[in-house]
């Protein structure tokens, strides 16, 4: 199968880290990575809020997001990131092939660095009131829209 990563950037939040690893492994990625400063670490919270994901998702904590992302393209992988003001929708963007779809923090989320390197920004329709996801849930969604398109 097509190479699926989830890259955290600068995750703050245990339950954010917990829920995202859950979801990532229940959508069947091969690895998540994260950096080993600047982000939330592998806790016991996290661990209690990935139930049990934790134990069965690769982990790679790596110095910096930037070399890993650069080894991930030059691996063949695209990147792409949820953005509030990404030019495409989620589903109409072609997610399939080589993929690590990459999540930033709760309050800034991506660093200019990570956008810029990021082969897609898409976004969800926002149809309430409230202008943006949580970075958890965001990130979830996108990794099932993988799943969904690969599965097709």
């Amino acid at each position: 199968h097509d190479p699926f990563v989830l890259v955290l950037e600068h995750l703050q939040d245990p339950m954010n880290f917990g829920s995202l690893l859950r979801a990532a492994e229940a959508a069947g990625v091969d690895g998540v990575i994260f950096p080993e400063r600047g982000a939330a670490p592998l806790s016991a919270t996290a661990v209690k809020a990935s139930a049990g994901a934790s134990e069965h998702v690769l982990l790679a904590r790596l110095p910096t997001i930037g070399d890993a992302l650069h080894e991930l393209k030059v691996g063949g992988l695209r990147l792409v990131a949820a953005d509030q003001d990404g030019p495409d929708l989620a589903w109409e963007s072609d997610l399939r092939g080589p993929l690590a779809v990459v999540v930033g923090s709760e309050g800034s989320g991506l660093s200019g660095a990570t956008r810029r390197r990021c082969d897609m920004l898409v976004r969800f329709p926002m149809v309430g009131r409230v202008a943006s996801l949580n970075a958890a849930t965001a990130g979830a969604l996108l990794l099932f829209e993988v799943v969904r398109q690969r599965s097709a």
